[in-house]
C-alpha cells in the first residue's frame, strides 16, 4: 500500500504512468499494469477521476463538480479527497505541487 501525502487543494491528480485507463460509455476502467490489479469506477467516480485529471489543482476540480451537482460544499470536499486518497493508496494516481 501507498503512502498518502497530506493533500492540499493546490495540489495537481495525474494517473501513475504504469496505469491504464479506458471510458466505457459513463464507467471507467483502470489496470495498474505493475500490480495487475483491475479497478472499476461508475459514473460519478469517473467523472470526478475526469475533472481532476484535466483541471490544474484540486481545488479548480472542486469548483466545478459542485457546479455540476447538487452537493453540500463540505460533502464534496469530503467525498473528493477520500477518493483521492483511495486511488494513490492502490497507487493508480499520483499527487504533485504545482
Amino acid at each position: 500500500m501507498v503512502t498518502v501525502p497530506k493533500l492540499t487543494i493546490t495540489q495537481k491528480i495525474s494517473l501513475e504512468k504504469e496505469v491504464l485507463f479506458q471510458d466505457l460509455i459513463g464507467e471507467s476502467a483502470l489496470l495498474n499494469l505493475e500490480t495487475e490489479e483491475y479497478f472499476g469506477l461508475d459514473e460519478t467516480g469517473t467523472r470526478m477521476l475526469f475533472v481532476l485529471r484535466e483541471s490544474e489543482s484540486i481545488q479548480a476540480a472542486y469548483d466545478l463538480l459542485l457546479e455540476e451537482y447538487e452537493v453540500e460544499p463540505e460533502q464534496l470536499q469530503k467525498d473528493l479527497l477520500n477518493f483521492i486518497e483511495k486511488l494513490t493508496e492502490q497507487g493508480l494516481v499520483e499527487v504533485s505541487e504545482l
